[in-house]
C-alpha cells in the first residue's frame, strides 16, 4: 500500500478547483487587445485619408492658381502678386479635384484662392453598437500668387 501525504492531497484538490478561472481573464484581455487594434486602425485610416485630402486639394489649388487674368496682368504690369482669373481658377479647381471630394466653399479675391473641402470615408472597423461607421475629414487650404522679382 502506498501512503500519500495529506499535504499533497490537499494541494491537488485546491489546484483542481482553480481550473477554468484563467479562461475569462484571457478572453477579457483578448477583447481589450482587439478593441485597441481596431481603434488604432480606424484612427490611422482617418489620418491617412486626411493627409491624402490635403495633398489632393493643394495640388488642385496650385493648378488653379495658374489661371492668369491676362488683361489685368498686361495692362497694369506685375505688382506684389499675380492677378488671377477667378472664374477660370474655380473651373480648373473643380476639374482637377477628385470626384469623391465635396467642395464646401471656394473663395477667390483675384490674388488668393481658398477652398474648404471634405470627404467622407468608411472606417475599416465599424462600431455598430455606438453607430460609428463613417468619418468626415474637413480641411481648409489656400494659395497666394506672390510675384517675386
Amino acid at each position: 500500500m502506498i501512503l500519500i501525504p495529506q499535504e499533497f492531497h490537499e494541494h491537488s484538490q485546491a489546484s483542481h478547483s482553480d481550473q477554468g478561472s484563467v479562461a475569462p481573464l484571457i478572453l477579457g484581455l483578448f477583447a481589450i487587445l482587439m478593441s485597441a487594434v481596431y481603434t488604432v486602425s480606424d484612427i490611422s485610416a482617418v489620418y491617412i485619408d486626411r493627409r491624402d485630402l490635403i495633398s489632393e486639394t493643394e495640388a488642385a489649388l496650385y493648378k488653379a492658381s495658374e489661371e492668369l487674368d491676362e488683361l489685368t496682368y498686361y495692362s497694369s504690369g506685375p505688382r506684389s502678386s499675380v492677378p488671377l482669373d477667378c472664374g477660370a481658377a474655380e473651373r480648373r479647381f473643380r476639374k482637377d479635384l477628385p470626384t469623391n471630394i465635396d467642395i464646401r466653399d471656394f473663395l477667390c479675391d483675384g490674388r488668393e484662392l481658398i477652398a474648404q473641402v471634405d470627404r467622407e470615408i468608411e472606417l475599416p472597423f465599424q462600431v455598430r453598437a455606438i453607430s460609428i461607421t463613417r468619418f468626415t475629414n474637413r480641411i481648409r487650404a489656400g494659395v497666394r500668387t506672390d510675384y517675386l522679382r
